[in-house]
């Protein structure tokens, strides 16, 4: 395999990305040292320099699934960023909200959830009896 081939393969997978231009250029860039890399390491081991990127393209995989590996990353970090971005705008709308039950419930009146339960009962004599429950 030669440079040009390995240039090509670069294109291949940059051409089938989804990503914007500075990602993409990011990926290929990553992928291109990730190459030379292994070029360098199976060369130093005495491996013929055209059968090294062979060898290394072979192990990434075809351009359709290393474009698509990229992809679908990008879209999970995406969609985790999505699930989040509501956050800074129901936190102060929760504070608020406890911060204004605090307030009510500190003026005196307590709300019926706070008092505590009572069973109100007759004692043989007539009077009323009132126990906490």
């Amino acid at each position: 395999m030669t440079q040009a081939d390995v240039e090509n393969y670069l294109w291949d997978v940059q051409s089938r990305l989804r990503s914007n231009k500075h990602r993409r250029g990011r990926i290929v860039e990553e992928l291109r040292n990730h190459i030379e890399d292994g070029i360098v390491e199976y060369s130093s081991a005495g491996m013929p320099e055209s059968e090294a990127a062979a060898l290394v393209i072979e192990q990434l995989g075809p351009a359709d699934q290393v474009a698509a590996s990229f992809d679908t990353a990008d879209d999970q970090v995406s969609a985790g960023s999505a699930r989040t971005s509501w956050l800074p705008v129901v936190i102060p709308v929760g504070w608020t909200a406890i911060t204004v039950a605090l307030l009510v419930n500190s003026s005196g009146r307590r709300s019926p959830a706070a008092s505590p339960s009572r069973s109100h009962t007759r004692a043989p004599s007539g009077r009323q009896l009132t126990a906490a429950g």
